[in-house]
């Protein structure tokens, strides 16, 4: 499996499959109709065979699981093996998805909100090296201005936008 796909651990196709079901999809096909994934991406997902690490993480959102608890990691001989995540807010690896893990970068995010409410809007390059955070930093942009705030730290700033709709 490569660094840039993940599967279900075989402990937990039987949940995942499960999910499938109670989310009311009649079929795998509409699942993948849904997703806008094709269905030998769905089959792979369900069956615990590696598919894009996006691609898990936003099939494992439509089923409404937890894409950490199900995922499996290979061990250093090859196995996959079950992983339990921590909610840690400093996780090396995969880009951060929750509004609530993500800390810092005030001064990119004032310069990026100052961008994106003035007219006409400008396009903005997010450039760095590998593995510094530019994903988790689109995924904060593109969340927390709708995020719950019960979803996030107490005091975290959720108000970047006047109208985020």
């Amino acid at each position: 499996m490569s660094a840039r796909s993940l599967c279900v651990a075989a402990e937990k196709v039987g949940r995942v499959k499960a999910a499938l079901k109670r989310c009311a999809f009649a079929s795998q096909q509409a699942l993948a109709t849904e997703s806008g994934f094709s269905l030998s991406t769905v089959k792979s997902f369900l069956n615990g065979r590696p598919v894009d690490r996006l691609n898990f993480i936003e099939l494992c959102e439509k089923l409404g699981l937890d894409w950490q608890a199900v995922v499996a990691i290979e061990t250093e001989e090859g196995a996959a093996d079950a992983v339990n995540w921590e909610e840690s807010p400093f996780i090396v690896g995969s880009p951060i998805t929750k509004p609530r893990q993500f800390f810092g970068r005030e001064r990119e995010l004032r310069r990026l909100f100052a961008l994106i409410k003035r007219l006409p809007l400008q396009n903005a390059a997010i450039i760095g090296p590998r593995r510094a955070g530019k994903t988790s930093l689109l995924y904060y942009l593109m969340k927390i201005c709708t995020t719950p705030e019960e979803e996030l730290r107490p005091g975290q700033k959720r108000d970047w936008l006047p109208n985020p709709e």
